[in-house]
């Protein structure tokens, strides 16, 4: 009988060091999410850092096809286009420009803003995605000029007229 009660409470030990084990791993998981959480959180924060240093001053969102002028600072390339237009100065320290001054591309910038787009808020990257689209679109005219009415063979009627 001693020896069935040893038994017994070698079963019912090993049983609790298991039970200790799985809580021991159960705890262990927890502070590992936490741990991812706060990660993440991080990540995302810094990610938000990021995109503000790519926001145009001009019109407040992330950079579209980032141009510089002269002086360094950088903006969409539409905004600065339509800017230079009216103003004959950077928008960020008002540096006087003048007519040869054009805004060249800046590639790591929008290399760098391509990196971080899959990870922006979802209506941000909507917003840039659009604004690039327009980009393209503004820049192909630009290239092409302005369409051509095209000619077209007069009808029986306009030509009795």
């Amino acid at each position: 009988s001693e020896a069935g009660a040893q038994e017994s409470e070698g079963r019912s030990g090993k049983r609790r060091r298991e039970q200790e084990e799985e809580d021991a791993d159960e705890d262990a998981g927890r502070e590992r999410t936490r741990e991812l959480e706060s990660k993440c959180g991080e990540l995302e924060k810094n990610i938000l850092r990021v995109s503000d240093e790519f926001k145009c001053v001009i019109c407040l969102e992330i950079i579209s096809y980032a141009s510089a002028l002269r002086c360094g600072h950088a903006f969409c390339r539409q905004c600065i286009v339509d800017w230079l237009k009216e103003r004959r100065t950077c928008p960020t320290c008002r540096k006087s420009t003048t007519k040869r001054d054009k805004p060249v591309p800046v590639l790591s910038i929008d290399q760098a803003i391509e990196g971080i787009k899959s990870k922006l808020p979802e209506e941000e990257a909507r917003s840039l995605e659009k604004r690039m689209e327009e980009g393209k679109e503004a820049a192909a005219q630009a290239r092409n000029g302005p369409a051509q009415r095209r000619a077209r063979p007069m009808n029986q009627e306009e030509e009795q007229e």
